[in-house]
């Protein structure tokens, strides 16, 4: 009976961790072409663009549903944080500004004498350009800077110190929230959007009260310093990637 070698496919893919690609240069596979994935491509330019798409969408929806129910605008005045599905911080920010700027679009009063006379140039730029704008993207991350940190930072710590956690990503931002404002979150609102599966994504708020029981995450910090760096030798000898 013959039988067929099964060949190695080797390629590098956008969401290895940076210890497995120093591995693979430290093991001179760095002249390797990519001739076939296991993987698929990931174009990260088109991956930012439909996740702030989905964000542009959800938020529009939350703003007509709430002011059907309420008689009024809504707009980002209206919550304390924000908590966002978070592969890196980066795009949070992003988004973030994103929000503002859509509120700039739709004259929100919290925003007059912020600085956001500035998104005037771009209030009548087509949507579609809006999202790949470099100097809009920047500009509106100026005015939104005052906000996000007091409305998104609080909510970083752990997809910052962690990193990428898909589906678990927006809840360790909200366990975040819980940990650095616990004794300043009763009765305060907080807008969730979590993303994912290609273009599923949701925006939805939460209200919190005070907890009844012994919960809590007060020790998040102290379980963040416990984890111990390691060099590459050791990776090595545990034969890990391997």
């Amino acid at each position: 009976m013959a039988s067929r070698k099964k060949k190695k496919m080797w390629a590098f893919s956008p969401w290895m961790s940076t210890s497995l690609l120093r591995l693979l240069f430290r093991m001179r596979w760095k002249n390797l072409t990519e001739l076939a994935s296991e993987y698929p491509v990931v174009d990260g330019k088109l991956s930012q663009t439909c996740y702030l798409k989905a964000l542009d969408l959800c938020y529009g929806r939350l703003c007509e549903k709430f002011e059907k129910a309420e008689g009024k605008q809504f707009s980002l005045a209206e919550v304390d944080s924000v908590v966002c599905h978070s592969p890196y911080n980066k795009l949070v920010q992003k988004s973030f500004a994103r929000l503002v700027y859509n509120d700039f679009l739709r004259n929100a009063s919290y925003l007059k004498g912020s600085g956001s006379a500035s998104l005037e140039p771009y209030r009548c730029m087509p949507l579609e350009d809006s999202y790949t704008n470099r100097d809009l993207e920047k500009v509106s991350q100026q005015v939104a800077k005052p906000f996000y940190v007091e409305k998104v930072e609080p909510a970083t710590l752990i997809p910052k110190q962690v990193g990428n956690k898909y589906c678990a990503s927006l809840y360790g931002g909200l366990a975040s929230l819980l940990h650095q404002k616990a004794s300043d979150l009763h009765g305060k609102r907080a807008l969730m959007f979590s993303y994912g599966s290609g273009l599923a994504s949701t925006l939805f708020s939460v209200q919190f009260h005070e907890g009844e029981g012994n919960f809590t995450l007060s020790n998040i910090h102290s379980v963040l310093d416990a984890e111990n760096e390691d060099c590459f030798e050791s990776f090595c000898t545990a034969g890990f990637f391997l």
